[in-house]
C-alpha cells in the first residue's frame, strides 16, 4: 500500500459519515461556522488553500442561497439560472438514491428488507457460499452485510479505480458467485461501496431498467431535478474540472457501481431532493421520504437508515452522506428539525471539507466549555491508548498540566477538564468521558457532532509526549522533492502545526506523522507502513528527506 495512493485512506469514510473527527489537520478558523454563515465563507473553507472551485448551497428560512469559489476567490457562475449551474460528481451521495429506490420499492410491496441475496438473484448467481446467499437487503444497505469495501483483491489505488469505473453487472455476479465471508451476516458495520453497487443492479435487475433510468423516473423528473444524472452527454461542458491536490483528476464513470457513486448533480438539484426528503409522506417523495431516514440499524457510533446516516438526539436529529471520488468531494447535511439544507461541493479530492465540516456540527451539538482545576498529577490516569476497532485508535498523553488526545490520522488536540473523568474540545464539539471499572480508567466514551463511540483501553505503548519541543523541529520544515527521469516528480511539503509535524505530498491530503521512539528525526505514518527520516547539515537544517516504504526513496530540500 503505497503512501502516495493509500487503498485504506483515499477510500476511507471519513469524518461526519463514518466516524468521528478529533482535530483538523492543517486547517484553523478563529471564527464559528454554521449553517448561518455566509455560503461564501462555508465555500472558502471547504476548498481551504487547495486549487479548484467550491460551491455551497443552503436552504434556510424559506430561501436558497449559493457561494462560489475559485482557487480561493470569489466569482459568480456565468449564468444565474438554477438550470446552468455548474456540475460535479457527488460519489457516494449518490447511495442515498439507491436507498431511496428500495424504500419505495418496500413501499410498494415489491421487495422486503428480508429478502435475501439467494432469492433475489434466483437462477442469475450459483453462490459458493450459503452465507452470501443469506445477505439481506437491510444488511447490505446498512454495511453489516460482512461483504468488504470492494471485491476482488486490489494491490493499490489504480486497481481499485478501475474496478469501480469499468465493473458491469455480470463483474458483480461473478464476484458474489465466488464470494466467502469469515463468518455469516450480519457483522459489524464495515462501509461497502461493493455492496451497495448490488442494491443498485438488483433493484436494476427486477425492473428490466438501468439504474439510472430508474433513477430518472423515480425521483429526479418528479422533483424537476434536471440536472442530475450519470451520463453528461451534452452537458458535459458544464462539469468542474476536478483536481486531487495539485494535480489534475479524470472523471469518473460507472456502470454497475453507479449506484454507490455515479451520480453528477448541481447545489440547486440537491438542494431540491434534501427539501423533499425533509418533507416526508407530505411531500412529493411520499412515504418513502421518511424510510430513507428512519434507523434500520448502527453504524460506528451513529444510526443508519435505507443508506442516510443518522445523528442527534429525537428533537435534533441531522441526516447526511459524504461523496468522494479521484476529484470531487460531496457533502449532504439536512436538519429535521428546522427543516434546513446544506450541500457542498469542491472539486478536488484533498480538499478540506470534512474539517469545515466538523466545525459546523460542532455548532449544531455544542459541548461544555467552563473549564474546572484539575490536579495535573491525576491527569495521569487517563494516558494509554484506547482502541475503537482494528483500524482506529484514540491515544491520550498527559504533558504540561494539560491532555491532549488524537484519533488515528490526526494529530493530537488539546482537552479541557469540565467535569470529573469529564474533557472537552469546543472548536470540535467533541466530548470525552473516561470510564471506571473499580477505579481504574478502563475505556473512553467519546460523543461528537450527535455521534458516540467507546474505546477499549488496550496495552500499546503511550507515547511519552504529544508535543515536540522546538528544538527538535527547528529546520524540519520545508519543500522536499525527488526529480524522477519518467513520470512525475515526488514532492512533499511539511510543516510545523502544534509542535507536530504533518506533511502533504502532490496528490496524498497533509497528514500528521509521529516521533520513532529512540531514532532522532524519524518519523512514522499510523495508518499506513511508511517511515520519514530527515537529513540535517552542520547547521542543524534538514537538507534531504528519505521515504522508507517498499524502498527508500531520497527527496532532496528545493525551497
Amino acid at each position: 500500500m503505497k503512501l502516495e495512493r493509500s487503498v485504506l485512506s483515499r477510500l476511507g469514510c471519513w469524518a461526519l459519515s463514518c466516524g468521528l473527527s478529533l482535530g483538523a489537520v492543517g486547517v484553523s478558523y478563529s471564527q464559528s461556522l454554521s449553517i448561518a454563515s455566509d455560503p461564501v465563507a462555508l465555500a472558502k473553507a471547504a476548498l481551504g488553500n487547495e486549487p479548484g472551485t467550491s460551491a455551497v448551497g443552503v436552504w434556510r428560512n424559506g430561501q436558497a442561497s449559493f457561494g462560489w469559489v475559485r482557487n480561493g476567490d470569489v466569482f459568480a457562475p456565468s449564468s444565474t439560472a438554477p438550470q446552468d449551474q455548474p456540475l460535479f460528481e457527488i460519489g457516494s451521495v449518490s447511495k442515498l438514491f439507491t436507498g431511496l429506490l428500495v424504500a419505495q420499492a418496500v413501499e410498494r410491496g415489491e421487495l422486503s428488507l428480508d429478502d435475501t441475496l439467494g432469492k433475489l438473484l434466483q437462477g442469475k448467481v450459483n453462490f459458493a457460499s450459503p452465507d452470501v446467499a443469506a445477505i439481506t437487503l437491510r444488511q447490505l444497505l446498512t454495511h453489516s452485510s460482512c461483504l468488504p469495501r470492494q471485491f476482488g483483491r486490489m494491490a493499490n489505488f489504480a486497481q481499485v479505480v478501475e474496478q469501480i469505473t469499468a465493473a458491469d453487472r455480470a463483474a458483480l455476479w461473478r464476484a458474489l458467485a465466488e464470494q466467502t465471508l469469515s463468518k455469516p451476516p450480519p457483522c459489524a458495520a464495515t462501509y461497502s461501496n461493493y455492496g451497495i453497487a448490488v442494491v443498485g443492479e438488483v433493484v436494476s435487475e427486477r425492473s428490466g431498467k438501468p439504474w439510472d433510468a430508474l433513477v430518472r423516473e423515480h425521483i429526479t423528473a418528479p422533483l424537476g431535478m434536471v440536472d442530475t444524472m450519470v451520463d453528461l452527454d451534452a452537458k458535459a461542458n458544464r462539469l468542474i474540472p476536478g483536481f486531487d491536490g495539485s494535480e489534475s483528476a479524470r472523471a469518473w464513470g460507472m456502470t454497475a457501481f453507479a449506484g454507490a457513486g455515479g451520480l453528477r448533480s448541481t447545489p440547486h438539484d440537491m438542494l431540491l431532493f434534501g427539501r423533499a426528503v425533509l418533507a416526508g409522506k407530505a411531500g412529493p417523495l411520499g412515504a418513502a421520504a421518511e424510510r430513507l431516514v428512519s434507523k434500520l440499524g448502527e453504524y460506528r457510533g451513529r444510526e443508519i437508515g435505507f443508506t442516510a446516516f443518522l445523528v442527534g438526539p429525537e428533537e435534533k436529529r441531522s441526516f447526511s452522506h459524504d461523496g468522494w471520488t479521484g476529484g470531487y468531494r460531496t457533502l449532504l447535511t439536512l436538519y429535521q428539525d428546522t427543516g434546513e439544507v446544506m450541500v457542498t461541493f469542491v472539486s478536488n479530492s484533498q480538499a478540506p471539507i470534512y474539517q469545515m465540516a466538523s466545525l459546523v456540527a460542532a455548532n449544531r451539538y455544542p459541548v461544555r466549555d467552563k473549564a474546572i482545576s484539575i490536579d495535573p498529577v491525576l491527569l495521569k490516569d487517563y494516558e494509554g491508548v484506547f482502541r475503537e476497532n482494528a483500524e482506529t485508535a484514540l491515544t491520550v498523553v498527559a504533558q504540561e498540566g494539560q491532555l491532549f488526545v488524537r484519533s488515528t490520522r490526526n494529530n493530537f488536540k488539546p482537552y479541557v477538564p469540565v467535569d470529573v473523568d469529564t474533557f472537552t474540545r469546543p472548536e470540535g464539539g467533541a466530548q470525552m468521558t473516561f470510564l471506571r471499572q473499580e477505579g481504574k480508567v478502563t475505556s473512553i466514551r467519546l460523543e461528537q457532532a450527535g455521534s458516540r463511540i467507546l474505546a477499549q483501553r488496550t496495552l500499546e505503548a503511550t507515547p511519552p509526549k504529544a508535543l515536540l519541543p522546538d528544538a527538535e523541529l527547528r529546520g524540519l520544515a520545508g519543500k522536499y522533492q525527488l526529480k524522477r527521469l519518467i513520470g512525475r516528480n515526488l514532492d512533499f511539503d511539511v510543516q510545523i502545526e502544534l509542535n507536530q509535524l504533518a506533511v502533504k505530498s502532490q496528490n496524498f491530503p497533509r497528514a500528521p506523522v509521529f516521533p520513532v521512539e529512540g531514532a532522532r528525526d524519524r518519523f512514522f505514518y499510523d495508518f499506513v507502513k511508511a517511515e520519514l527520516q530527515f537529513e540535517r547539515d552542520a547547521s542543524g537544517k534538514a537538507t534531504t528527506l528519505v521515504l522508507h516504504q517498499d524502498g527508500v526513496f531520497r527527496m532532496e530540500r528545493v525551497d
